[in-house]
């Protein structure tokens, strides 16, 4: 029986189970558990707000690749959003801002016309 208790009492320790999710591309990695990007090279990290995280994981999960500034505010505003190309415009500063601080070797590109994408550093 006690043997038992023991080992219900490392299971309740472990947390919840769930895997922690991390994306990484270029050197950057963007952890779910606590919301932080971090450059592996320098080993800075800085915490993001919600909508950054949320547009910093559509980049991750899409690297080198066009994402239309409409499907940007779509998935991280939402289809009935009154959010404008400014506010993602916005947003987009704030990573690039914070890509920079933390010394990464990726940078959020725009192409005319087109929309975002994150690209590595050749």
């Amino acid at each position: 029986m006690e043997e038992l208790i023991a080992c219900l009492r490392a299971i309740t320790r472990r947390g919840d189970g769930k895997p922690v999710m991390a994306l990484s591309y270029g050197g950057v990695s963007l952890s779910e558990k606590d919301a932080r990007l971090q450059c592996d090279s320098s080993g800075q990290s800085v915490k993001l707000g919600a909508k950054e995280y949320q547009l910093m994981e559509l980049f991750l999960r899409n690297p080198s690749q066009i994402l239309p500034k409409e499907t940007l505010i779509e998935r991280v505003w939402g289809y009935e959003s009154d959010a404008e190309y400014n506010n993602l415009e916005v947003y987009v500063s704030f990573l690039r801002k914070k890509l920079t601080f933390i010394g990464a070797q990726v940078k959020l590109k725009a192409s005319r016309g087109l929309g975002y994408s994150l690209e590595a550093d050749a």
